[in-house]
């Protein structure tokens, strides 16, 4: 059986046993998310015939969409790039597309949509793997993969509770829905004709069916909307660079203001180098995309006018002062693990001072009774 798997060990994929007649894994599959089976391992498990399945993810550099019927295939056809991915056809007449490993999708199911990810923590499994009903068979396996386009995984990162719920396949919700997936959609780099043409069979599952020409017209709003989402973006960016402290990247900018699409993050790249230009911000450390806020009114300090105070008068155990100067404002931390007398230390330090200076104790160890013995 090795034989038939070879062009799948050529490929750098994770391989795990399944049951025969099942989907069952017949070894801790969760070890093979990190590492790849050795020969000898492979040897045991398919010296026999069984089923075998390919770890999804970073580790076989693959993501999988599973579409569970032919009906969902259909509705996401028009934006994948149908000649650059693996098709499999499974036993239940769905199709599993694999694509080349794309990080920004999670592995999860989506029952409103029926197509599922397959991603870091997923397993799918592959020809010539059999069910009781019928085998897994490959329509075309190209010799690499394209990414998951960015239109698709805008589709399947859209917010479920808005998109076709049963509530919103009606009159009165359909415009709600069919307007944000077009958004979703928009905001993803998919254009018109390719939004209408996933958008149709959704207007026309509605109750009743959404008319063609305002589906038109929810399409070209949601196209203007996005245009108007750049200028608010840079708002948004903008912000985010005000209240910062200290460095930041890219990728934090992106993730703390929900940027996913390869367009937003785009723009946020353009948004983040025009404040360079502009002087509100300078590049920081070795990488590129590592930032901090220029900084322009900065104090100047002559050293030679300061006036330098005193030492504080103060009365520490084991006779700490002697090998300390403690100068007003500085902060003293007293570290320790746990029963090391830290808090005796703090009892003792304010007794030898309290004469002297106004003290406040505050804790959470002890009751007022406790403190004053």
């Amino acid at each position: 059986m090795l034989k038939e798997l070879k062009k799948y060990l050529n490929k750098g994929w994770s391989l795990i046993p399944i049951g025969i007649n099942t989907k069952k894994p017949l070894v801790d599959w969760k070890t093979y998310q990190t590492r790849h089976p050795n020969e000898e391992e492979l040897q045991k498990w398919f010296s026999d015939r069984r089923n075998v399945a390919v770890i999804t993810g970073q580790i076989s550099g693959i993501t999988v969409i599973d579409c569970d019927s032919q009906q969902a295939f259909e509705r996401i056809k028009p934006i994948i790039p149908i000649e650059k991915v693996g098709i499999v056809q499974t036993p239940r007449g769905g199709y599993h597309i694999y694509f080349s490993y794309t990080p920004t999708l999670k592995t999860r199911a989506n029952l409103q949509l029926k197509i599922d990810v397959r991603n870091d923590g997923g397993y799918v499994l592959l020809p010539p793997s059999e069910l009781a009903t019928a085998k897994y068979q490959w329509i075309q396996f190209p010799k690499s993969f394209a990414p998951v386009p960015e239109a698709l995984i805008s589709l399947l990162n859209a917010n479920n509770s808005i998109i076709f719920t049963e509530a919103n396949l009606q009159l009165g919700g359909r415009d709600e829905g069919l307007f944000h997936l077009a958004y979703t959609l928009a905001k993803g780099g998919m254009r018109y004709e390719e939004i209408y043409n996933v958008l149709r069979p959704y207007a026309q599952m509605c109750k009743p069916p959404f008319p063609d020409k305002d589906l038109r017209i929810k399409i070209e709003s949601a196209i203007k909307r996005v245009g108007s989402r750049e200028t608010s973006l840079a708002d948004e960016v903008r912000e985010y660079v005000n209240s910062a402290t200290g460095q930041f990247s890219f990728r934090n900018v992106c993730n703390d203001l929900n940027i996913y699409t390869l367009a937003d993050k785009k723009n946020v790249s353009k948004i983040l180098n025009e404040l360079v230009e502009e002087g509100i911000l300078e590049k920081s450390g070795r990488w590129n995309a590592v930032y901090r806020k220029k900084i322009s009114d900065l104090q100047k300090i002559d050293l030679s006018k300061i006036s330098v105070p005193e030492p504080m008068d103060l009365k520490f155990p084991f006779e700490l002062e002697k090998l300390v100067d403690i100068y007003p404002k500085n902060i003293i931390v007293i570290a320790g693990t746990q029963n090391m007398g830290k808090t005796l230390f703090m009892l003792n330090f304010i007794k030898n001072n309290m004469n002297k200076y106004t003290i406040h104790y505050f804790n959470s160890e002890m009751s007022e009774e406790e403190l004053a013995l």
